[in-house]
């Protein structure tokens, strides 16, 4: 049998009124519904009787596939399923103190002028000079803002090209979408002097980090950990350790920055094939 299950669930922390309840849970089955996703049953955990009515009464389309139990394995299931949501939100507040205490570390590292909180990394993408792509993605307090990222189309045929064409029709929006703390870049020092200099015209406050795969021979190539990403500020350079979280942390960002890029990218190839 298939069966699926809602829950949610309150802490001093993240605090959800009884009156959004009703809400929450409207929304999650609306979005099953929409989805087509729907199992022969769906389990409500945390909810109270009276909610558990409305929610009958509102959603008529699948009034008969909800269950609020009150004793039995679907009791159990339902206790299991609020205890994981528990956990999940306890390691997700854990995970957001780590990653405020890394930032510390980073600025720290670094001897940056400001915390950091905001942050938008920067990558592009194309195959033997077609269908060039830029991509920025934003991170802002401990959380990926994907209404914030940005495509772009470009034009310049060399990297450096790319990045200057990219860094400054940012730059220029900076009075819709304000400025970080942070600009991440894909490369080394020539991209870190560029980024300075399109960012002196717009007097905007922000620190900006490059991190890129150091150069290696064959043989270097081949040896088992020899491929270690670069770290480089205005005057500092680092080469971490592979379990070093402030390394961890930034090649995440990088990670998802050239995900986005590469998702671009063959989105616009397929579309020209398809043409």
């Amino acid at each position: 049998m298939n069966i699926q299950m809602l829950n949610h669930h309150e802490s001093s922390k993240h605090t959800i009124g009884q009156e959004f309840e009703y809400e929450i849970y409207t929304q999650a089955l609306l979005k099953i519904l929409q989805d087509g996703s729907l199992c022969e049953e769906i389990i409500l955990a945390n909810i109270t009787e009276s909610h558990f009515a409305m929610l009958q009464d509102s959603i008529p389309e699948i009034s008969s596939k909800l269950i609020f139990p009150k004793k039995g394995n679907k009791l159990k299931l339902a206790q299991l399923a609020n205890l994981n949501a528990i956990h999940l939100l306890e390691n997700n507040e854990k995970m957001h103190c780590n990653e405020n205490k890394i930032l510390q570390d980073i600025v720290s590292l670094f001897s940056l002028q400001q915390n950091i909180n905001n942050i938008e990394v920067f990558d592009t993408s194309h195959h033997g000079g077609d269908f060039i792509v830029g991509a920025m993605i934003s991170y802002n307090n401990n959380n990926f803002c994907k209404e914030n990222y940005r495509h772009y189309n470009l034009t310049a045929k060399d990297e450096y090209g790319q990045m200057k064409e990219m860094l400054t029709r940012r730059a220029t929006n900076f009075d819709i979408l304000p400025a970080p703390n942070l600009w991440l870049l894909d490369g080394g020092k020539a991209q870190i002097n560029l980024a300075y200099d399109i960012l002196k015209s717009t007097g905007a406050s922000v620190e900006i980090l490059a991190i890129a795969k150091e150069k290696r021979d064959f043989k270097a190539y081949r040896a088992k950990g020899s491929a270690k990403d670069i770290l480089r500020s205005k005057h500092l350079e680092f080469r971490l350790n592979h379990n070093d979280t402030r390394l961890q942390f930034l090649q995440k960002l990088r990670d998802e920055a050239h995900r986005f890029a590469i998702s671009f990218h063959r989105h616009k190839k397929v579309k020209n094939i398809s043409q």
